[in-house]
């Protein structure tokens, strides 16, 4: 009863860029682009899919529009000559944002709103939507995988920043998980292939903030542990 409740608020209270996009919370912005695939998940994960009947289905043609808003704030950086960081070979990566949380919570609405490789390969961002229209949810996520590839820090981490033109330095207990959650769904759900050496360097960049009893802190063990990394 709780989950139905918060589906339906989120229902009736979206804002509405366009007869088209839907948003919460700001519409391009770090927070707005984060909580939007937050209300996304949400619907998604109790089966309120964008490939669903709208007639049978009314939260699937919301969560369409939720999809194409966080499509439209889709942007590339180069990757040319990054070797194995370019997995599909296309020379670019995509982005919603260059900071870590909203950029990961956007690639986790994605994924989650298709049950299957296949579905995720017929499935296109819709015309007029964004600089990357009549591309295929497949691959917006291996291209977003692929800037988190070459965004990932020199030690192996992640911190606030995706952005392969200026690597991070250190890692961060909390924003660290959120690539490597994104790589592991995509993994399972879609069985999209994750290249070997960026999960070793992240379980390396995990062991220098782990402490002996097994927690997690903030740039170091033993710094700021809590729940949240």
């Amino acid at each position: 009863m709780a989950v139905d409740k918060g589906l339906l608020y989120l229902y009736k209270n979206p804002a509405l860029s366009s007869s088209t996009q839907a948003y919460w919370n700001g519409d391009g912005s770090e927070a707005g682009l984060g909580v939007t695939g937050f209300a996304l998940l949400a619907f998604e994960e109790n089966g309120h899919l964008p490939g669903n009947d709208y007639q049978q289905d009314i939260y699937a043609e919301l969560v369409q529009k939720g999809l194409n808003n966080l499509a439209s704030h889709l942007y590339s950086y180069d990757l040319t000559g990054k070797g194995a960081l370019d997995s599909n070979g296309n020379n670019r990566g995509l982005n919603t944002s260059a900071t870590t949380y909203p950029d990961c919570l956007s690639a986790m609405a994605f994924i989650m709103g298709f049950t299957s490789t296949n579905a995720a390969k017929a499935a296109t961002i819709p015309a007029g939507i964004g600089s990357y229209a009549g591309t295929s949810y497949y691959v917006v996520v291996q291209d977003m995988i692929d800037s988190l590839y070459a965004s990932q820090g020199t030690i192996g981490g992640w911190h606030y920043s995706v952005n392969p033109a200026a690597r991070d330095t250190d890692v961060d207990g909390s924003t660290h998980q959120w690539p490597n959650i994104v790589m592991l769904v995509a993994s399972e759900r879609w069985g999209l292939p994750i290249l070997a050496s960026a999960i070793t360097s992240s379980m390396s960049a995990f062991a220098t903030i782990q402490s002996g009893d097994g927690a997690c802190g903030y740039t170091s063990a033993g710094y700021w542990e809590n729940e949240a990394k």
